[in-house]
């Protein structure tokens, strides 16, 4: 069974998906590694789809959280996320950047959190988790059990609604 967003199973709980795009290669890699790390500590299920061309996202629809680079060269973070915002408006985005002087443009694409590069191992876990608690559907916190492999919400009852995560 799935929803709009993420994989969900018959017995309960949810994997996220992630979508990690930066035109470098390096930065993909460190977010991918972070997040792996976290996830994997913290039991979380979670499915990484990462990228360094922007162009090679086919489908925007299937992203619970997009971690974006604003300035990918020739492409524009901020152009990704409208077209994300359109294809799957649930979508939680956090911009990675160098450039903070962007913030205005991500407010017109609802942008959750910005992430300067230079702060990015003291701040994308926090942020991460702040991000899985905004979604639509409140993906936090979704672990693995470690006994019987089973995926299952930790809490439940929460509802639907939105709730923005004060910054830390």
């Amino acid at each position: 069974m799935s929803n709009k967003t993420g994989l969900c199973y018959p017995e309960g709980g949810c994997r996220l998906n992630l979508l990690i795009c930066d035109d470098g290669p390096a930065v993909v890699e460190q977010v991918s590694a972070l997040l792996r790390d976290h996830c994997k500590k913290s039991g979380i299920s979670a499915h990484f789809y990462p990228f360094s061309d922007p162009c090679a996202i086919k489908d925007l629809s299937s992203y619970d959280i997009a971690f974006l680079d604003i300035d990918m060269g020739d492409s524009s973070g901020i152009d990704l996320a409208r077209t994300l915002r359109t294809e799957n408006p649930g979508v939680v985005i956090v911009f990675l950047t160098n450039f903070i002087q962007y913030a205005p443009e991500g407010f017109e694409v609802q942008a959750f959190r910005y992430l300067l590069k230079r702060d990015m191992n003291e701040k994308l876990i926090p942020y991460f988790e702040a991000a899985k608690e905004e979604g639509p559907h409140h993906f936090g916190p979704f672990r693995t059990d470690r006994h019987s492999r089973k995926s299952h919400p930790l809490s439940g009852g929460q509802s639907a609604g939105h709730h923005r995560a004060p910054d830390p």
